[in-house]
């Protein structure tokens, strides 16, 4: 399935680009110079935040849960990156952990819009 096949339907295109991770990910494969850029070069571009702490019975040293670093490259992976493929934006490869930004006018436009118009 690819964007272009879902011209008619803005609304694909709108959810994809609600989520700030997805269009800072979106904006800067736009503006690289590169053709493929790796997973760990997307999540080093995105600001980390911390997830608040799970309560637990346990003492705090034994409560340690992933990095805000790592819980970023987890959502990217398993969360992001692949809604961005289903719909045809990137060509995302799990294996490699790559990924390729496939423009389209439309979306080129919203993003500028969304860029200096509302953020």
């Amino acid at each position: 399935m690819t964007l272009d096949h879902h011209t008619d339907s803005i609304q694909i295109v709108l959810e994809v680009v609600t989520d700030q991770r997805r269009r800072t990910v979106l904006n800067h494969l736009r503006t690289t110079d590169d053709d493929v850029v790796h997973l760990d070069e997307l999540v080093n571009r995105l600001p980390h935040t911390e997830t608040p702490a799970k309560t637990s019975p346990q003492p705090p040293s034994h409560r340690q849960g992933p990095s805000a670093h790592d819980q970023l490259r987890l959502e990217l992976h398993h969360a992001h990156l692949p809604k961005l493929d289903d719909v045809g934006i990137v060509e995302y490869d799990p294996r490699s952990e790559t990924v390729r930004y496939h423009p389209t006018p439309r979306l080129e436009k919203l993003l500028a819009f969304i860029e200096t118009e509302l953020e």
